[in-house]
């Protein structure tokens, strides 16, 4: 018997070694000539056939694959590595009996002389084979592929082994670590590459493309890249462009499942049922029973959001492989996210259960346990789910604002919401994260809507400038409106321009408006996308900028079509959708062309941001870096309307206190239009010199002024408070408060200013909600906190809570007279339980 690796007629190893770069360079035919005429030399490298069924089988030659194992069995009957191969060509040609015949040869090999399979690739393949008959992957991973690499670690097949494990229990991190070090040791590997773009996809899908680029570019018919690049363009819209790269895989191998399955799913999503069957059967011809087919339609369908029909496929991938755990998890995400938490959550536990190294089924269970202690707060439409101190801190003003959203919105988009909406509000990114997509990341994201499930970060889980809650939670509302208008069947772009549009026209300081950047944007050729492929913009930004861009040219064209077309003919186009009809092909029904409305939304769009600073110079000014104030007055003198000059000009009279020219040059900002959020904006900078010059009526004025621009700023709202409180301005006060608990109703500041407000103007409603807040957040003076919340629920007639909170004012001060009086008052009311309760003004101090 001839041991593994023994080459008795061997062909020299650069042999093998230009057959394997023909490979990896994409001439599969002309690496199957070179196989076979090293096989006929009887050089008896078990490399040989193996190389030779992976052209095979890429070309889709899958009886020559089958032929080339059985004779590459009868010279390497002991090769561990050559069954493994021979177990996926039998796979294709639909021998189940023969593949169940060579899982027990391996076995029995491997049990009667594991001595044979002590290197490091037969070690890594017993490993693999132990993984695809659902062995423990943590073991598989620590006892096979690390030990091989720490010992061997020039060795490639470790790194990829770990890799390939990491993308499939969604260990991203670590799959990333080792493809790089793979091609640390290959750097001409296009499957390294493409799987390094595989794991950077989740959080770097800028990185992932150039990773799929540099593969094609070593392997122009390297097919998981190019299905890569199918995917990147369903996920576009452009279905016409995802067809031409099938067309290029399909010429490779004319049953490549995966490409067959992504032909179904185009179908589907252009509702074009029998071509979907008859794709799906395609996929499936050769391999009946790979659940693969299913999965994958199943999650594309799944990422446009249509989760009923994406949960029916990972149903139908289940019933041929009951044990496939990417279908079970995926199914579970979908379940969830249909609101179907029982069973979702229970498959979620069984993928588990199963699996324990599945990060995305861990990830859940270990969220679902953490969100048994979050507190529910219903109504007849609503099921909110949030932190239990967050509940009591604003969680009536959530569901006061969804119903306020609901009222607006569902009647202007003609739809009846049919069961309750769930929201859940998370403190903790990462939780968000996990619920939304299933592992940690989504950095950017505050809120997620499914249809009838809104997920959002709360202020506690924001992690840079602070957004206001309640724009997002109508943003995220109007998502659930038009989703349920559309059966989920609507593209990104539009989804996302309407609830822009309606978030800016609820408030205009809470959507995207035009800004110096915006508008640079709009005016180049460059980053302007064309509305018949806008949701391309969606995927792959340049940068943070060029996606925030997205989603404001998405509302400019929501704006646009309302404008010139009317709300009817949005709410047309949403019927439109939902029936199937492609987006384009609904536009050029109300618009005359598609191709009209590119050119006309241009137009438009390019008047608005010729308006916006239109008699202002926004080149940079010919000044030194640190040019002085007299240099700069000059410059001014001789460009009076350049915006950088001025503004300069502003900040350097601030710097030299000179108050009233600074103001003048801070109004002339003004006139010019220069009004963006900002520290730098002339209405900021005009409140500093007022608050200088102790003008505090302008000052309040100023302030005022900027938050129509920016209601997140925190620190002129936190002024305003001050200035009104000062001024006994409860009206003020009070909206000044609430538009800081809007942002940010984690901190006492605003709550204490809404219960100074409640007590001066006999409101016991606003009292009680704004005190109880405080005592969630520890105020500085307990005993008076609670004194001043059991008098509101006594003059409420609210007599239990009243002595229940007169007692913790006691127990905080025990000398506080006043509290005692009252603890009287209350327990002469419970001795008269029907008479009235008296005015309690002469128990508000000690």
């Amino acid at each position: 018997m001839i041991a593994i690796g023994a080459s008795p007629v061997a062909a020299p190893a650069d042999d093998f070694d230009d057959a394997q770069q023909v490979f990896r360079a994409g001439d599969y035919e002309r690496c199957i000539e070179m196989c076979e005429e090293a096989i006929f030399e009887l050089a008896h490298r078990q490399d040989w056939p193996i190389l030779k069924i992976k052209a095979e089988l890429t070309l889709g030659r899958f009886a020559d694959a089958v032929m080339t194992f059985e004779e590459g069995l009868y010279t390497h009957p002991n090769s561990i590595r050559l069954l493994m191969i021979g177990i996926e060509a039998y796979r294709y040609v639909g021998d189940d009996v023969r593949v169940v015949e060579l899982q027990f040869e391996i076995q029995q090999l491997y049990d009667r002389n594991n001595w044979r399979y002590r290197d490091g690739v037969n070690q890594v393949a017993i490993g693999e084979y132990l993984l695809s008959r659902g062995a423990d992957a943590k073991l598989v991973l620590d006892q096979f592929f690390q030990r091989i690499k720490a010992n061997q670690p020039a060795l490639i097949e470790p790194y990829l082994a770990i890799a390939n494990l990491g993308l499939a229990k969604n260990d991203y991190a670590l799959a990333a670590d080792n493809f790089r070090k793979a091609l640390e040791l290959e750097g001409d590997n296009p499957d390294a590459m493409f799987g390094l773009a595989e794991a950077l996809a989740p959080s770097d899908r800028q990185a992932a493309g150039t990773w799929i680029e540099k593969a094609l570019a070593v392997n122009p018919r390297h097919v998981p890249s190019l299905l890569t690049l199918v995917d990147f363009q369903i996920n576009a819209e452009l279905y016409d462009e995802a067809e031409k790269f099938l067309e290029n895989v399909l010429e490779i191998n004319s049953h490549q499942f995966e490409a067959w399955a992504y032909k179904a799913a185009i179908a589907h999503l252009q509702n074009q049922r029998q071509q979907e069957s008859d794709f799906r059967n395609r996929a499936l011809e050769h391999w009946a029973s790979n659940p693969t087919v299913d999965h994958l339609i199943g999650k594309k369908l799944s990422q446009k959001y249509r989760f009923k029909e994406a949960a029916l496929y990972q149903q139908r991938a289940l019933m041929l492989d009951p044990n496939y755990q990417p279908a079970k998890i995926q199914l579970a995400q979908d379940q969830l996210r249909l609101g179907n938490d029982r069973l979702g959550w229970r498959l979620a536990d069984e993928v588990h259960q199963q699996d324990a190294y599945n990060v995305a089924a861990y990830n859940l269970v270990t969220l679902r346990d953490q969100m048994e202690a979050y507190e529910t707060i219903e109504s007849n439409m609503f099921v909110v789910r949030m932190d239990p101190l967050e509940a009591k801190l604003y969680g009536a003003m959530v569901i006061e604002l969804l119903q306020q959203a609901a009222e607006l919105l569902t009647e202007k988009y003609n739809l009846k919401i049919e069961q309750p909406v769930t929201i859940e509000i998370f403190s903790r990114q990462q939780d968000f994260a996990i619920r939304t997509f299933g592992t940690p990341g989504g950095d950017g994201f505050l809120g997620v809507c499914f249809g009838n499930l809104i997920t959002m970060n709360s202020p506690a889980a924001q992690q840079t400038r602070l957004t206001s809650w309640q724009s997002v939670l109508w943003h995220e509302f109007c998502h659930v409106v038009t989703l349920q208008k559309t059966e989920n069947k609507m593209p990104r772009w539009l989804s996302e321009g309407i609830s822009v549009y309606e978030e800016r026209l609820a408030n205009p300081a809470w959507g995207q408006s035009m800004t110096p950047v915006f508008r640079t944007m709009i005016l180049s050729d460059e980053d302007l996308t064309p509305v018949s492929q806008l949701s391309s913009a969606f995927l792959r930004p340049k940068s943070g900028m060029h996606l925030q861009f997205a989603y404001f040219q998405s509302s400019l064209v929501v704006e646009y079509l309302i404008d010139m077309y009317g709300i009817e003919t949005v709410r047309r186009i949403l019927d439109d959708l939902r029936v199937g009809m492609p987006i384009n092909e609904s536009l050029a029904r109300y618009t005359g062309s598609i191709e009209l409305l590119d050119r006309e939304f241009t137009e438009y769009v390019r008047d608005l941001a010729n308006r916006l600073l239109a008699d202002v110079d926004l080149t940079d000014p010919e000044l030194p870096p640190n040019a002085t104030l007299e240099l700069v007055a000059q410059y001014i003198e001789a460009h009076p309307t350049n915006l950088p000059a001025m503004r300069r000009y502003a900040a350097l009279l601030i710097a030299a206190d000179r108050w009233e020219q600074a103001a003048e040059a801070c109004q002339a900002l003004i006139e010019v239009g220069d009004n963006f959020p900002g520290a730098d904006n002339p209405y900021r900078l005009l409140a500093g010199i007022h608050a200088q010059t102790g003008n505090q009526i302008q000052e309040q004025q100023a302030l005022e002024n900027y938050l129509a621009v920016d209601v997140n700023a925190l620190e002129p709202l936190t002024r305003l408070m001050e200035i009104a409180r000062a001024s006994e301005d409860w009206r003020k006060l009070e909206d000044y408060a609430n538009l800081f608990v809007a942002v940010n109703p984690l901190i006492p500041t605003a709550h204490r200013y809404l219960a100074d407000v409640s007590l001066a103007t006999n409101d016991d409603d606003l009292a009680i909600r704004s005190l109880q807040a405080l005592l969630e957040l520890d105020p500085l003076d307990p005993a008076e906190t609670h004194f001043q919340l059991a008098s509101a629920y006594f003059r409420q007639g609210d007599v239990a809570r009243a002595k229940r909170f007169v007692l913790k004012s006691i127990e905080e001060a025990p000398r506080y007279r006043a509290a005692y009086e009252l603890l009287q008052m209350i327990s002469a009311q419970e001795t008269k339980p029907n008479h009235e309760t008296g005015e309690l003004s002469s128990l508000n101090s000690r």
